[in-house]
């Protein structure tokens, strides 16, 4: 082999060098543009976040404190009443200026929502006066606190009463009722209860809390094995779960619970069970109560909305 060839081979191998080195040099920018272009998006959705929540709580506290004074109305009447007559009709006269100022008026009417409809096929044949087992598979390492809270979006009885002009679905002074979580329909109107397990096999549903972000940036999501139109096991996954807020990781489990209960997809933008949970009161509505029992007690695939 010529000295011109040995030479020559030595060229190539300095320019593979250079290029090997160009490439890593590449390789390594093109994964810092990545990882900043995944902190901006992140940081985004962590805004958006922020402000809905931010929102939604707003909207409550207003409604929060419209019941209050509603209550303190009822009792000042019934104190007034007590003392003497003239006293009540000068007292419900400074009562009711006081509260009209804090009335939730929007002075107009935006859409009526009657007919929107909420989706579902599936449901658990589960006899009367039995469970519903669940297994929390606690991958996030999340805190006692956050566990109660989960489990309270699926157990909870509470209800508020909440003005329709929230949700334009009526006028001001029209009330609707939200349910915390979904004990009052199961044991109510589908007569089985849900109760907590600590063995995955003995569960009916698996619910994962995983540190793991979504690539499609599902916050939640829900997988059940079906027959013959019966659901037999579900499997709900809360993702990121060990960055979600307090507010947002009860309204995530309540909606995916909904659709391990055989409920599909609402037309209602504000309801619990659109596709996207955007609305300022993420608790179970009127419809999607009436929803399930039409789909346990009268088989129905698909449930209208009364408003």
């Amino acid at each position: 082999m010529t000295a011109h060839t040995n030479h020559a081979i030595k060229e190539i191998e300095q320019e593979n060098q250079i290029f090997d080195e160009i490439s890593r040099v590449l390789e390594s920018d093109k994964k810092n543009l990545e990882m900043h272009v995944t902190d901006l998006k992140d940081k985004i959705n962590e805004t958006k976040h922020r402000l809905n929540e931010t929102e939604q709580q707003n909207k409550i506290l207003n409604c929060i404190i419209e019941q209050k004074l509603s209550k303190n109305h009822r009792n000042r009447y019934a104190i007034v009443l007590f003392l003497s007559a003239l006293l009540l009709v000068s007292t419900v006269l400074a009562v009711n200026q006081y509260v009209k100022p804090s009335e939730l008026k929007t002075g107009y009417f935006t859409y009526d929502l009657k007919g929107d409809e909420v989706y579902g096929a599936q449901k658990w044949n589960k006899p009367d006066g039995t469970q519903i087992r669940i297994y929390i598979q606690n991958l996030a390492n999340l805190s006692d606190e956050k566990i109660r809270l989960v489990k309270e979006a699926i157990t909870s009885k509470e209800t508020i009463s909440v003005d329709d002009s929230l949700t334009h679905k009526a006028p001001s002074g029209n009330k609707s009722t939200f349910y915390l979580g979904w004990s009052g329909v199961m044991e109510n109107e589908l007569h089985f209860s849900a109760v907590f397990v600590d063995s995955v096999n003995d569960s009916d549903i698996v619910l994962s809390l995983i540190r793991t972000k979504n690539m499609d940036d599902y916050s939640g999501w829900t997988e059940s094995t079906t027959k013959d139109g019966e659901i037999l096991h579900s499997n709900i996954t809360i993702f990121d779960a060990h960055e979600v807020s307090d507010q947002n990781l009860g309204t995530i489990v309540r909606h995916e619970f909904g659709h391990a209960l055989g409920l599909g997809h609402s037309t209602d933008p504000t309801d619990l069970m659109f596709p996207t949970v955007t609305t300022a009161i993420p608790y179970v509505s009127e419809c999607d109560y009436a929803a399930l029992v039409s789909i346990y007690n009268l088989g129905s695939d698909v449930h209208t909305c009364e408003k």
